[in-house]
């Protein structure tokens, strides 16, 4: 019974979201300029602060693609 209620509070919330949405559209203003090394780390925090956040795993597999 301590398991479910735990993932509830490990669970990303709101502000979660809403911060990673931030960097995925951060990332891609500069990704448009080119700048795909800030675009990149801007998804990549994106990921580790929302991993299930899908805009902003695929936007980091193009970042990595651009890349090489």
């Amino acid at each position: 019974m301590i398991l479910p209620l735990l993932w509830l509070f490990l669970a990303p919330g709101p502000a979660a979201e809403t911060k990673s949405g931030d960097e995925v559209k951060f990332g891609i203003d500069v990704a448009q300029k080119g700048l795909w090394q800030e675009a990149r780390f801007r998804f990549e925090k994106a990921v580790e602060i929302d991993p299930d956040n899908a805009s902003a795993l695929n936007s980091l597999a193009i970042a990595l693609e651009q890349q090489g």
